[in-house]
Protein backbone atom coordinates (compact mmCIF):
# COMPACT_ATOMS: atom_id res chain seq x y z
CA UNK A 1 0.00 0.00 0.00
CA UNK A 2 1.58 3.73 -1.13
CA UNK A 3 1.26 6.79 1.47
CA UNK A 4 0.61 8.30 -1.37
CA UNK A 5 -1.77 10.09 -3.27
CA UNK A 6 -2.21 9.95 -6.78
CA UNK A 7 -0.24 12.59 -8.57
CA UNK A 8 -3.18 14.48 -10.06
CA UNK A 9 -4.64 15.27 -6.58
CA UNK A 10 -5.54 18.92 -6.62
CA UNK A 11 -3.46 20.89 -3.42
CA UNK A 12 -6.88 22.64 -2.80
CA UNK A 13 -5.73 23.62 1.05
CA UNK A 14 -2.58 25.58 -0.30
CA UNK A 15 -4.27 26.95 -2.88
CA UNK A 16 -6.89 28.50 -0.71
CA UNK A 17 -4.40 29.96 1.83
CA UNK A 18 -2.69 31.49 -1.18
CA UNK A 19 -5.63 32.83 -2.66
CA UNK A 20 -8.09 33.83 0.70
CA UNK A 21 -8.92 36.68 1.12
CA UNK A 22 -12.21 36.39 3.25
CA UNK A 23 -11.44 36.51 7.32
CA UNK A 24 -12.76 33.27 8.31
CA UNK A 25 -11.37 31.53 5.14
CA UNK A 26 -8.03 32.74 6.21
CA UNK A 27 -8.21 31.62 9.34
CA UNK A 28 -9.77 27.89 7.99
CA UNK A 29 -6.42 27.74 6.16
CA UNK A 30 -4.23 28.39 8.94
CA UNK A 31 -6.64 26.15 11.55
CA UNK A 32 -6.33 23.45 9.01
CA UNK A 33 -2.45 23.64 8.34
CA UNK A 34 -1.21 20.83 11.08
CA UNK A 35 -3.88 18.20 9.20
CA UNK A 36 -1.60 18.72 5.40
CA UNK A 37 1.51 17.24 7.18
CA UNK A 38 2.84 14.50 5.19
CA UNK A 39 1.10 14.50 2.21
CA UNK A 40 -2.54 15.27 4.59
CA UNK A 41 -1.47 11.73 6.58
CA UNK A 42 -0.77 14.23 9.37
CA UNK A 43 2.42 14.29 11.53
CA UNK A 44 2.09 10.54 13.48
CA UNK A 45 2.51 10.95 17.18
CA UNK A 46 1.89 8.92 20.75
CA UNK A 47 -1.32 8.35 21.86
CA UNK A 48 -4.79 9.09 20.40
CA UNK A 49 -4.58 9.98 16.70
CA UNK A 50 -7.27 12.59 17.41
CA UNK A 51 -7.56 15.62 19.48
CA UNK A 52 -10.59 16.93 21.49
CA UNK A 53 -11.29 20.21 21.92
CA UNK A 54 -13.68 21.13 24.95
CA UNK A 55 -16.60 23.66 24.92
CA UNK A 56 -19.41 24.69 26.43
CA UNK A 57 -22.45 24.68 23.91
CA UNK A 58 -24.02 21.24 23.96
CA UNK A 59 -23.12 20.52 20.47
CA UNK A 60 -20.13 18.42 19.00
CA UNK A 61 -18.99 18.70 15.65
CA UNK A 62 -16.32 15.88 14.30
CA UNK A 63 -13.97 15.71 11.18
CA UNK A 64 -13.26 12.13 10.99
CA UNK A 65 -11.63 12.42 7.58
CA UNK A 66 -9.88 16.15 7.96
CA UNK A 67 -6.59 13.45 7.26
CA UNK A 68 -6.36 10.54 4.39
CA UNK A 69 -7.83 7.04 5.35
CA UNK A 70 -6.95 3.53 4.84
CA UNK A 71 -10.21 1.96 3.24
CA UNK A 72 -9.72 -1.28 2.22
CA UNK A 73 -6.38 -1.43 1.89
CA UNK A 74 -6.32 2.11 -0.31
CA UNK A 75 -5.64 5.43 0.52
CA UNK A 76 -8.70 7.70 0.25
CA UNK A 77 -8.18 11.18 0.13
CA UNK A 78 -9.14 13.90 3.22
CA UNK A 79 -12.04 15.36 3.09
CA UNK A 80 -10.48 18.72 2.58
CA UNK A 81 -10.34 21.56 5.43
CA UNK A 82 -12.72 19.97 7.00
CA UNK A 83 -10.17 19.92 10.22
CA UNK A 84 -10.02 23.73 10.21
CA UNK A 85 -13.61 24.24 9.52
CA UNK A 86 -14.59 22.09 12.92
CA UNK A 87 -12.03 23.69 14.96
CA UNK A 88 -13.39 27.19 13.58
CA UNK A 89 -16.30 26.15 14.48
CA UNK A 90 -15.21 25.75 17.90
CA UNK A 91 -13.58 28.69 18.12
CA UNK A 92 -16.50 30.96 17.18
CA UNK A 93 -19.41 28.92 18.76
CA UNK A 94 -18.19 27.60 21.54
CA UNK A 95 -19.19 23.95 20.64
CA UNK A 96 -17.31 20.89 21.36
CA UNK A 97 -14.82 19.31 18.86
CA UNK A 98 -13.03 16.19 17.68
CA UNK A 99 -10.87 15.96 14.98
CA UNK A 100 -8.54 12.99 13.55
CA UNK A 101 -5.04 14.18 13.19
CA UNK A 102 -2.92 11.27 11.58
CA UNK A 103 -4.15 8.28 9.66
CA UNK A 104 -2.77 4.90 11.57
CA UNK A 105 -4.19 2.58 8.96
CA UNK A 106 -7.87 3.52 10.19
CA UNK A 107 -11.15 5.62 9.24
CA UNK A 108 -13.24 6.29 11.66
CA UNK A 109 -16.39 6.62 9.99
CA UNK A 110 -16.33 3.10 8.09
CA UNK A 111 -13.74 0.86 10.33
CA UNK A 112 -13.90 -1.80 12.47
CA UNK A 113 -10.04 -1.51 13.91
CA UNK A 114 -9.25 -0.70 17.31
CA UNK A 115 -7.95 3.75 16.19
CA UNK A 116 -11.37 3.62 14.20
CA UNK A 117 -13.39 2.49 17.03
CA UNK A 118 -11.44 5.01 19.49
CA UNK A 119 -12.91 7.95 17.74
CA UNK A 120 -16.49 7.13 17.86
CA UNK A 121 -16.17 5.93 21.79
CA UNK A 122 -14.61 9.11 22.22
CA UNK A 123 -17.37 11.36 21.27
CA UNK A 124 -20.53 8.78 23.02
CA UNK A 125 -18.23 9.43 25.95
CA UNK A 126 -18.35 13.04 25.59
CA UNK A 127 -21.77 12.97 24.93
CA UNK A 128 -22.56 11.36 28.04
CA UNK A 129 -20.27 12.96 30.04
CA UNK A 130 -21.25 16.66 29.21
CA UNK A 131 -25.00 16.19 28.32
CA UNK A 132 -24.19 16.94 24.49
CA UNK A 133 -27.82 17.04 22.69
CA UNK A 134 -26.68 17.22 18.64
CA UNK A 135 -23.68 15.69 16.76
CA UNK A 136 -22.47 16.74 13.52
CA UNK A 137 -20.09 14.89 12.00
CA UNK A 138 -18.52 17.04 9.14
CA UNK A 139 -17.32 15.80 5.84
CA UNK A 140 -16.58 17.29 2.41
CA UNK A 141 -18.42 15.76 -0.89
CA UNK A 142 -17.46 16.53 -4.13
CA UNK A 143 -19.33 19.32 -6.57
CA UNK A 144 -20.12 16.83 -9.37
CA UNK A 145 -23.33 15.23 -6.79
CA UNK A 146 -25.01 18.38 -7.70
CA UNK A 147 -25.95 19.88 -4.00
CA UNK A 148 -24.47 22.55 -1.86
CA UNK A 149 -24.95 19.98 0.96
CA UNK A 150 -26.31 16.69 2.37
CA UNK A 151 -27.62 15.81 5.65
CA UNK A 152 -27.48 11.99 6.10
CA UNK A 153 -30.00 11.11 8.53
CA UNK A 154 -30.45 7.33 7.52
CA UNK A 155 -34.37 7.91 7.35
CA UNK A 156 -34.53 9.58 10.63
CA UNK A 157 -33.28 6.47 12.54
CA UNK A 158 -30.34 8.49 13.28
CA UNK A 159 -32.03 11.29 15.34
CA UNK A 160 -33.78 11.43 18.27
CA UNK A 161 -36.48 14.25 17.19
CA UNK A 162 -38.33 14.02 14.17
CA UNK A 163 -37.57 14.29 10.46
CA UNK A 164 -39.70 17.63 10.26
CA UNK A 165 -37.15 19.15 12.90
CA UNK A 166 -33.98 18.12 10.71
CA UNK A 167 -36.56 19.80 7.61
CA UNK A 168 -36.65 22.87 9.76
CA UNK A 169 -33.18 22.73 10.56
CA UNK A 170 -32.38 22.55 6.08
CA UNK A 171 -34.28 25.43 5.88
CA UNK A 172 -32.11 27.51 8.33
CA UNK A 173 -29.36 27.11 5.29
CA UNK A 174 -31.98 27.07 2.36
CA UNK A 175 -33.00 30.53 3.06
CA UNK A 176 -29.32 31.30 3.03
CA UNK A 177 -29.17 30.05 -0.53
CA UNK A 178 -27.90 26.45 -0.03
CA UNK A 179 -29.13 23.90 -1.42
CA UNK A 180 -29.39 21.63 1.09
CA UNK A 181 -30.77 18.13 0.93
CA UNK A 182 -31.66 15.47 3.49
CA UNK A 183 -30.47 11.93 2.71
CA UNK A 184 -30.11 12.68 -1.17
CA UNK A 185 -26.99 10.61 -1.23
CA UNK A 186 -25.02 10.29 2.06
CA UNK A 187 -26.97 8.81 4.51
CA UNK A 188 -24.85 7.87 6.99
CA UNK A 189 -26.66 3.93 7.01
CA UNK A 190 -23.52 1.87 8.03
CA UNK A 191 -23.50 1.18 11.83
CA UNK A 192 -19.76 2.03 11.51
CA UNK A 193 -20.09 5.68 10.52
CA UNK A 194 -19.97 8.32 13.23
CA UNK A 195 -23.26 9.89 13.23
CA UNK A 196 -25.28 6.02 13.45
CA UNK A 197 -22.52 4.14 15.61
CA UNK A 198 -23.18 7.50 17.90
CA UNK A 199 -26.79 7.29 18.23
CA UNK A 200 -26.93 3.83 18.66
CA UNK A 201 -24.66 4.25 22.17
CA UNK A 202 -26.11 7.58 23.26
CA UNK A 203 -29.59 8.27 21.92
CA UNK A 204 -28.77 11.70 20.54
CA UNK A 205 -29.74 13.56 17.81
CA UNK A 206 -26.77 12.89 14.73
CA UNK A 207 -26.13 13.99 11.32
CA UNK A 208 -23.69 13.52 8.79
CA UNK A 209 -23.02 16.92 7.14
CA UNK A 210 -21.71 16.52 3.55
CA UNK A 211 -20.28 20.00 2.53
CA UNK A 212 -19.40 20.70 -1.38
CA UNK A 213 -16.31 22.47 -1.64
CA UNK A 214 -17.53 25.84 -2.58
CA UNK A 215 -19.32 25.35 1.20
CA UNK A 216 -15.75 24.75 2.83
CA UNK A 217 -13.27 27.11 0.90
CA UNK A 218 -15.08 30.22 -0.29
CA UNK A 219 -15.80 33.08 1.56
CA UNK A 220 -19.24 33.41 -0.09
CA UNK A 221 -19.87 29.61 0.49
CA UNK A 222 -18.70 29.08 3.83
CA UNK A 223 -20.06 32.49 5.36
CA UNK A 224 -23.90 30.89 4.38
CA UNK A 225 -22.75 27.66 6.18
CA UNK A 226 -21.53 29.60 8.75
CA UNK A 227 -24.79 31.41 9.64
CA UNK A 228 -26.88 29.00 9.06
CA UNK A 229 -24.85 26.46 11.34
CA UNK A 230 -25.13 29.52 14.03
CA UNK A 231 -29.00 29.50 13.73
CA UNK A 232 -29.24 25.93 14.00
CA UNK A 233 -27.04 25.69 17.38
CA UNK A 234 -29.22 28.66 18.71
CA UNK A 235 -31.91 26.55 17.78
CA UNK A 236 -31.21 23.44 19.27
CA UNK A 237 -29.70 24.75 21.93
CA UNK A 238 -31.49 27.50 22.98
CA UNK A 239 -28.40 29.67 23.66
Amino acid sequence: MSGKLDEFVVDEERRVRREAADARIMRIAELNEKYEANDYHGEKGEGANYQVILGEVPVLVSAPHAVCQIRNGVVKERDGMTGGVVEYLCEELGVFGVTRLWEDGDDPNYAEDERSVAYREEIAKLVKEHNIKWVFDIHGCLDKHGFDMDMGINDGQNVACGKEEIERLAENWRRRGVDARIDEKFMAKRPYTVSNFVHRKTGVNCVQLELNSKMRMSGEGFEKFFQGFRQCVEGVTGV
